[in-house]
């Protein structure tokens, strides 16, 4: 991520850090997606002691009040899928392609180039950047990394090893490439992925660990997009940093395939994860963070023009919702080889502000929280973009 030193913390609110020296920061990354509903909410935080006080853990072949009532309103949320519980992202990446093995035995997995999608042993396989431990694992001749969906070029491609490749039973995607810099990709990219999944049989496993929970403006990021998967894998900001929980959810019609005594989890599902992910979704949705998502879109595009503008700098800005990135190289190709892009993250903590690069160096990461300040946010993008500017000039 980009990172050169870490950033020793004591505390934290809302969209503010606080280091062990007590200085504040302005956060910019929200922990990589996962605090949404800002750092330490005080109505999440005392509604989820409340509820898991009574119980915060119990054996793994009982249930509690807490999960069942989880469960029930997945079911509303997710409409005609069952939850598989678990701790960590890469987990519910594991879980889901247990599931492609079981239903297509097929143990091959494609993703995006580039993608991050976990880092366990079977996560590994879902990994669109080289992993140096690859050949250890002895993975890598069942692992293939497709193309950026840019152009038709690359939808000929995607098309063409989907088609040759045989093994493979499972295409793990997100709708927004978050590590590319928060690429949203195109319908057309989406179309294809059902339409040959539909004629050969893999599964398909949307990833919404890090665009899920209202922070591209929809509750779930591959709402209202032509993708009908069969496995969704949340997580991140489930329990807004409380308390670890993710889920693998198998679409209904794959429930002969599964035995739940194959997905047993120690942790996954507790009563205190349970009772997290009860209180942040009740927040989300009493503050419409959707909504708020897509405001704050608005106005940090328009401080990007002003500032572009002002500064006589362009600003390339992608994204959506606030699953947003800067591009910081001004299309220098030799730009992320050079420290550049580490001073400009230097040089912003210098100035409090908590940033981070995609991993290509490439992009600046703004992803802060959706309960953010208006005017803070702005002063700080100010401030963004001032460093961007003044970091191309220098040779």
């Amino acid at each position: 991520m980009g990172r050169e030193q870490l950033l020793a913390l004591h505390g934290a609110k809302n969209d503010r850090l606080i280091g062990i020296d007590g200085r504040v920061y302005y956060d910019l990354t929200s922990g990589w997606n996962v605090t949404n509903a800002g750092w330490n909410n005080e109505a999440i935080f005392t509604d989820w002691i409340e509820a898991a006080r009574a119980l915060p853990f119990r054996p793994s072949w009982c249930t509690d009040p807490n999960q069942e009532r989880f469960k029930e309103q997945l079911g509303s949320i997710f409409p005609g899928y069952i939850p598989i519980l678990s701790c960590s992202g890469s987990e519910a990446i594991d879980n889901a392609l247990k599931v492609a093995r079981v239903t297509t035995g097929r143990g091959g997995v494609a993703c995006v180039g580039d993608a991050y999608h976990g880092s366990t042993l079977g996560a590994a396989l879902a990994a669109g950047y080289p992993v140096d431990h690859i050949d250890a694992l002895g993975l890598d001749n069942r692992r293939f990394a497709l193309p950026a969906p840019v152009s038709d070029a690359d939808l000929a491609t995607i098309e063409a090893l989907l088609t040759r490749e045989d093994s493979i039973g499972a295409v793990v995607f997100e709708t927004v490439l978050t590590n590319a810099g928060c690429r949203v990709v195109p319908d057309a990219f989406l179309n294809l992925l059902q339409r040959l999944s539909d004629e050969f049989g893999f599964l398909l496993v949307c990833d919404e660990i890090g665009t899920g929970m209202n922070r591209t403006g929809h509750p779930w990021s591959f709402q209202g997009r032509p993708i009908r998967p069969h496995v969704i894998t949340c997580g991140k900001a489930l329990t807004n940093g409380l308390y670890p929980l993710s889920l693998a959810l198998v679409a209904n019609d794959l429930r002969s395939f599964l035995d739940e005594a194959s997905f047993a989890s120690t942790y996954g599902g507790s009563p205190a994860g349970c009772a997290a992910a009860l209180s942040t979704l009740a927040f989300h949705q009493a503050a419409d963070l959707g909504s708020r998502a897509l405001e704050l879109a608005s106005a940090v595009t328009a401080i990007f023009e002003s500032n572009g503008r002002k500064l006589g700098g362009h600003f390339d800005i992608h994204g959506v919702g606030l699953s947003m990135a800067v591009n910081i190289g001004g299309g220098d190709p030799e730009f992320a080889h050079a420290s550049r892009p580490k001073k400009i993250i230097q040089s912003l903590l210098e100035r409090g502000i908590f940033a981070v690069l995609s991993p290509d160096g490439q992009q600046l990461m703004i992803t802060p929280a959706l309960t953010a300040e208006l005017e803070p946010l702005m002063d700080t993008l100010d401030v963004v973009a001032e460093t961007i500017v003044a970091s191309r000039s220098v040779r």
